[in-house]
């Protein structure tokens, strides 16, 4: 099986139950005992589909090829865009200051135009090469708010470069797309393209259905306890992070998930879920009444593609770790895409 560049993967968390049909609508059970759900769908056939433009198909392929980048000692002379390693001494009226020097064996990596070190710091390194001491007369910036003593101030830096290194960006071709378990560089790029289409697709199928499809006798607690489920289990794992680490938990919360508050994290678990619950009764009325299936080779065909994007080498550990019963959501999930898709305008 290929290895997927982009896994187009649609997990389920909430399993839902068996379904029958009757009344106004395709009608999902809830829950052990409750009645059921009505599900009146909207139309989601001829859904205008758009997929993704070439500027976003051509960044993805950069994206792809820079993951792949090699990063090697080279014998020229450096040049913006390499990495000098270096040992430096910064020196203030004759007497190195705090802060200022790197004499250790391992020394910096340092990528020359990165803007890490101040004005005239890595201009001065350009077109050195391995072995090459240069004194670099600079100035400090005034302000300088990570050391204010030396704002403004004239000092020396005597810089050692121990090596040069330059990172190369393979090119796409035949001999790469095979090392990675496509046929050609064609196969690469058909693929690459389809996927990032059906992703741009589904984001559009979503938005339909949740706009023009009504769903009735929910369970009122229904969205609200997935959602808190979601919002503990996010937030524990990130105090777990922070405890052993000795981080602050707002920091891991920011870095985890984008949002630098518990508020306005659970604000988008809220949208989040509701949006997500809805959308997989949608799934199961679109799958009951289009008496949608699979084969049980088709079901061990997709659960390897969901296994191995999330890195499991076997069905079996893939299952542990989410149970067949969410694999069984994501695999109809994903079948109701394919044919909302293949039932579309696409342009």
């Amino acid at each position: 099986m290929k290895k997927r560049i982009l896994a187009v993967i649609l997990m389920a968390v909430m399993a839902l139950s068996a379904i029958g049909c009757g009344g106004s609508g395709v009608q999902v059970k809830a829950h052990e005992g409750s009645k059921k759900v009505t599900v009146n769908l909207g139309e989601y056939k001829g859904i205008a589909l758009k997929g993704v433009t070439d500027a976003e198909y051509d960044n993805e392929i950069r994206t792809m090829l820079s993951s792949m980048a090699k990063t090697e000692e080279y014998d020229g002379v450096a040049e913006n865009g390499d990495t000098v390693n270096i040992n430096y001494i910064g020196i203030r009226d004759g007497v190195p200051f705090e802060g200022g020097t790197d004499d250790s064996e391992e020394g910096t990596d340092l990528t020359l135009g990165s803007g890490r070190f101040i004005d005239g710091f890595e201009e001065g390194l350009l077109g050195t090469k391995k072995g090459d001491v240069r004194e670099l007369n600079l100035t400090f910036p005034d302000p300088y708010p990570n050391n204010p003593d030396l704002a403004g101030q004239p000092v020396i830096f005597k810089v050692t470069v121990k090596a040069v290194k330059r990172t190369t960006v393979p090119e796409l071709t035949d001999e790469l797309a095979q090392g990675i378990g496509y046929d050609s560089k064609a196969d690469l790029e058909k693929t690459i393209r389809e996927e990032l289409d059906k992703a741009a697709y589904q984001q559009i199928i979503a938005e339909t259905m949740l706009g023009n499809t009504e769903i009735k006798n929910m369970p009122a607690d229904e969205i609200s306890n997935a959602a808190e489920e979601m919002y503990a289990s996010y937030c524990g794992y990130c105090q777990s992070m922070a405890t052993n680490y000795g981080m602050d938990f707002n920091t891991v919360l920011y870095y985890m998930t984008g949002y630098p508050s518990t508020e306005e994290f659970k604000a988008y678990v809220d949208e989040y879920t509701d949006k997500k619950v809805k959308y997989q009764y949608i799934v199961e009325a679109i799958y009951e009444k289009e008496k949608l299936s699979y084969t049980d080779e088709e079901f061990m065909e997709r659960a390897m593609v969901y296994a191995e994007g999330y890195g499991f080498s076997t069905y079996e550990e893939f299952e542990t770790e989410y149970t067949k019963e969410t694999i069984i959501d994501a695999i109809k999930m994903d079948i109701v895409i394919d044919y909302i898709i293949d039932n579309a305008t696409k342009f």
